[in-house]
């Protein structure tokens, strides 16, 4: 086809000032995005900063999530749009995350423009102003915190002006282990108030370290069997808070330990309680094990060596004697640094109160019930107690206002909640081991002779030889009250030697 003269002349023009407005705009391009500048038109108006930056841990493995406004072409007016050019500029966010906190900088503006950065993310498109936008930051190193920043800019290269930086957590694989509560846990009067004291857990429940701890939470109760109302928060490095002393009221103190799981942190359990007498409780299910102040040192050992603590612990287990047995507690002793069970603790006296709440949760007396035909009577209850060999029974007290039996002893181990007929007056139940050689090895160096007594009198007993001659009087064994336990004698005479 033939062009006529001003048409071909006309084309060769266009043709030139495209390859001139071309050629205009490689020499202005710089290789950074800051100096881009593709269109002719001046424009002094940057975008909108954005200030409701809003960054969190996300749902799978190492993400972030970030949500914004988006901000307007100019302020809030107009759509941020990529250049038409995408080999120039074809973003209209730029994101930046790293892992040197912006602490470590005298401001925002230089925090951005440092060259610490370990990622930097580029959006081409924006929505219209005012609406939510939101970014999935993917591939991120799982439990490591970045901080990140984000800027808007235009299509002839303005950024906008303000900046915020936030941090967040990406995503780590979901911990779900709690922490073991607080151990050592004491009380002590400090000028008219009740300062309480702890030690941190080293473990948590499956037994792996525990080295995410964040803090403590206190609860106070007016009943040792609920949790209460929290009323402190507090760091991990922090081991006593001070509360005032009611004298009207009698309060029960729990502090839980917490941990850094995101996005809800994991909670230890509740069972150490420490009540506003300074008494220390361990409470599992319908179970109180109280240990009174004078024998705390005991247990949690020295205030200011925490080596030889110990944590106290109710099992349960399935009662040995079908048709009478009613339920199986263990209470054991662990050495708090090491979890590691230690099997001889006695303590010096019996006053370690052991107590089961018969018409806590109703558990106790739905079981009575069944093996009675219906029938519940308190008084039917006994307590028994493993020596190793044979279960011993050790009775227990009926407190029908309380709704418990109850034992105090020097012993932890394994008990058993039976039905027993109780007796009508004193009776010597057992005498273990039926051969016993004091020798001071460990074994069998004790004989106990194991009592029921529900006239309530103390009761005492003496030690003759076989030609009628005084040889020691009878001590309270480690399972004793004026109603049960036992009378003990270690084979030595009133002056302490072996017989």
């Amino acid at each position: 086809m033939k062009l006529n003269k001003s048409r071909e002349i006309g084309l060769r023009l266009l043709k030139c000032e495209i390859l001139f407005v071309l050629f205009l705009s490689s020499l202005l391009y710089s290789s950074t995005y800051d100096s881009c500048i593709i269109s002719l038109i001046s424009d002094p108006y940057p975008p909108g900063s954005i200030t409701d930056l809003v960054a969190l841990t996300g749902d799978d493995l190492g993400e972030i999530r970030i949500t914004w406004t988006a901000p307007g072409d100019d302020g809030t007016v107009g759509q941020l749009l990529a250049n038409i050019y995408p080999d120039y500029c074809p973003f209209v966010y730029e994101i930046k995350l790293s892992k040197e906190p912006l602490d470590n900088f005298s401001s925002p503006v230089d925090w951005w423009n440092s060259s610490s950065w370990d990622y930097t993310v580029l959006l081409s498109s924006a929505l219209l102003p005012g609406n939510k936008e939101q970014r999935i930051i993917k591939g991120l190193e799982e439990g490591t915190t970045y901080w990140i920043g984000i800027r808007a800019r235009d299509k002839v290269g303005n950024w906008s002006p303000d900046l915020k930086v936030v941090s967040a957590r990406a995503r780590w694989k979901k911990d779900i282990i709690a922490p073991l509560p607080p151990y050592g846990i004491r009380g002590e009067f400090v000028d008219g108030k009740l300062r309480l004291k702890w030690i941190r857990p080293y473990y948590n429940v499956d037994g792996s370290v525990c080295d995410d701890l964040t803090g403590f939470i206190i609860y106070r109760s007016s009943s040792i069997w609920q949790k209460g109302v929290a009323i402190a928060t507090l760091s991990s490095s922090t081991l006593f808070y001070e509360v005032s002393i009611s004298t009207d009221i009698s309060y029960y103190y729990r502090i839980t330990a917490i941990d850094d799981a995101s996005p809800y942190p994991n909670e230890s359990d509740v069972s150490f309680v420490i009540d506003s007498g300074r008494n220390f409780c361990v409470v599992k299910d319908e179970v109180v094990i109280k240990i009174p102040v004078e024998l705390q040192d005991e247990i949690l050992g020295n205030p200011q060596d925490t080596e030889d603590d110990f944590v106290l612990r109710i099992d349960t287990f399935t009662p040995t004697v079908e048709g009478v047995a009613i339920g199986g507690y263990e209470i054991k002793a662990l050495k708090a640094k090491e979890l590691k069970e230690e099997k001889k603790i006695t303590f010096s006296i019996p006053e370690i109160e052991f107590s089961i709440y018969y018409e806590k949760g109703k558990k106790i007396i739905r079981k009575v019930m069944k093996l009675t035909n219906g029938e519940f009577t308190p008084t039917k209850l006994s307590l028994f107690w493993f020596n190793g060999v044979k279960w011993i029974r050790v009775g227990g007290n009926i407190d029908k206002v309380e709704k418990k039996i109850y034992i105090k002893t020097a012993r932890l181990g394994r008990y058993e909640l039976r039905l027993a007929y109780r007796v009508g007056k004193f009776v010597l139940h057992t005498v273990y081991p039926k051969i016993f050689t004091p020798n001071g090895d460990g074994r069998n160096d004790i004989v106990e002779f194991q009592y029921e007594n529900p006239e309530g009198f103390a009761p005492t007993g003496k030690i003759f030889d076989i030609k009628g001659r005084f040889i020691a009087n009878l001590k309270l064994g480690p399972n004793s009250s004026s109603t049960s336990g036992s009378l003990i004698w270690d084979g030595r005479d009133s002056k302490g030697n072996i017989c």
